[in-house]
């Protein structure tokens, strides 16, 4: 179970197992009491894909289940938007947006994708040697840095080092954290 507290403390969204077979809540940290349950509607199978939340700088919060992320502000209450179909809609996991709330970075097929909120800009920010040998081969749990500009990730490789795309080099990972 992981939970993410709303930047002013207001808010704070708990995530759990898909065999809990319940998804992203978010709660009042002054009342205690249950504001949304995004779990309506899902299946177990949706909930194994659903990614852990995570709240910008503008006080949004964001999740995405089977490559599509959502937001959800204050102001909707216990609804959620519809923001993008991450990858085109080709599929993605271990979803998470910038600080900023302007990109989504993800892992597909292996490796580590970003792009802009809006779709533009879809790109492949890590190129390593997959191997085959497990679902965990290649990047994943990609995490921005504060300022948007980088990004923390694991890798199934044994060695450690900087990673620097000199096409995308506003976007550098450290494998093996």
């Amino acid at each position: 179970m992981y939970h993410s507290p709303f930047p002013n403390k207001k808010f704070i969204a708990v995530d759990s197992y898909y065999w809990d077979e319940r998804g992203v809540l978010l709660l009042n940290t002054e009342t205690g009491k249950l504001i949304a349950d995004f779990t309506k509607g899902l299946t177990r199978d949706d909930l194994r894909a659903q990614s852990t939340p995570v709240w910008t700088q503008n006080n949004e919060m964001y999740s995405a289940i089977k490559g599509v992320l959502y937001r959800w502000k204050e102001e909707y209450g216990n609804k959620v938007e519809k923001v993008l179909n991450i990858n085109n809609g080709k599929g993605a996991n271990y979803v998470t947006v910038n600080p900023q709330g302007t990109r989504v970075a993800f892992r597909y097929e292996g490796h580590l994708w970003v792009q802009n909120i809006d779709g533009s800009d879809l790109h492949q920010v890590t190129t390593s040697k997959l191997t085959g040998s497990s679902k965990a081969d290649g990047e994943y749990h990609p995490v921005f840095s504060p300022d948007g500009k980088y990004i923390a990730f694991d890798s199934s490789m044994s060695s450690r080092y900087y990673w620097d795309n000199k096409k995308y080099n506003d976007v550098i990972g450290h494998v093996g954290l």
